[in-house]
């Protein structure tokens, strides 16, 4: 764990300069940096932003657990992951159909039968906290459609159902 961290060294380094000093609290690291303007130069990162989309990580574990009182300046271990590969069947309280439809496999899996649809995507990657009951009717029919084609059964007839599996579709989006 780095303490102390002098960040003028970073910004000597990230402007090109090779095997400066980093403090690291008492004692000084080498730390040789690449050239790799003619990388940078010639490389169009524009062209892969929409290609490469960034995944988002999770923190899984942590040592010391979370809550436990520390001195200052104890290093704490995290354990994170990428969202996509969880296995759904380490999750706890989720909806019955959901976790029997993707018992052995990942939230990746799941994510993916949102696909390509745009309308389904907006109803679940809307950031503010919307429950099942308050859909828009229209929001709901997308949904209903969703859950009928992707859990096989009828979400229209069964609001409860419905309102479980979208519970659990939708918390696995956000996290």
């Amino acid at each position: 764990m780095a303490t102390n961290f002098n960040l003028d060294a970073v910004r000597e380094i990230s402007a090109g300069a090779i095997g400066s000093n980093l403090t690291l609290g008492r004692e000084a690291l080498v730390v040789q940096v690449r050239d790799n303007t003619k990388f940078v130069d010639k490389f169009d990162a524009s062209k892969v932003i929409g290609v490469l989309r960034p995944k988002r990580t999770l923190v899984v574990g942590q040592q010391p657990a979370a809550g436990s009182f520390i001195p200052v300046g104890t290093p704490v271990d995290l354990v994170v992951t990428v969202k996509d590969t969880l296995p759904l069947a380490g999750l706890k309280d989720i909806d019955a159909r959901v976790f029997d439809r993707f018992n052995s496999k990942s939230v990746g899996d799941l994510l993916n039968t949102l696909g390509d649809n745009t309308d389904v995507r907006r109803v679940f990657d809307r950031g503010d906290a919307v429950e099942y009951d308050a859909l828009s009717t229209s929001d709901k029919a997308v949904v209903n459609a969703y859950l009928t084609k992707t859990f096989g059964f009828e979400a229209a007839a069964d609001p409860a159902a419905a309102k479980s599996a979208y519970g659990s579709v939708k918390f696995l989006n956000d996290m």
